[in-house]
């Protein structure tokens, strides 16, 4: 079992944060993802910042297997983001049945029910509290099927195409 945190490295996605929430938990921290551009001393920050229990995996390809088989086997997935606008990687994660533990500045709370383990992205207690709960508490795939539904393709596709019709016939 593992935490799992997808996504480029800057200020914003409070990586840093998280790692401090986790250290010396002895709970296993994955990392994918890389520096975004002009934040290159933050990522290097955040290496010198973890310890025995962070992996840092880099980037990977959406086609990569080893992609899927990281959502697949953690146990908990975390956004630890200040600000977002969606996050794509909280829909892979939950599809792929991890527990999912969000600041609670997140829009994507509006849109589907997963709030049970949310924090303050400012208060590391906070994080580190709803994390471990998610950690500690049984995988909870209750909500998979109606969010691979919600978030599904076609769905998603012709929401566009009825939003840019209606916006045509105006």
């Amino acid at each position: 079992d593992y935490v799992l945190c997808v996504g480029r490295f800057d200020p914003n996605k409070n990586q840093l944060s998280l790692i401090r929430s986790l250290k010396g938990s002895g709970i296993p921290l994955v990392f994918i993802g890389g520096a975004c551009n002009g934040h290159e001393k933050y990522y290097e920050a955040c290496l010198a910042e973890a310890d025995k229990d962070v992996t840092f995996l880099g980037w990977l390809a959406h086609s990569d297997p080893a992609l899927i088989s990281a959502y697949k086997n953690a146990k908990v997935f975390v956004a630890p983001s200040i600000y977002e606008t969606f996050g794509i990687s909280i829909i892979e994660a939950a599809c792929c049945g991890c527990n999912i533990a969000l600041s609670n500045t997140l829009p994507i709370l509006h849109y589907m029910n997963l709030n049970k383990y949310t924090f303050s992205p400012k208060k590391k207690s906070d994080m580190k509290n709803a994390i471990l709960q998610a950690f500690y508490d049984k995988k909870d795939i209750s909500n998979r099927e109606s969010i691979k539904k919600q978030f599904d393709w076609s769905i998603i596709a012709k929401q566009h195409y009825d939003l840019y019709e209606s916006l045509i016939r105006k």
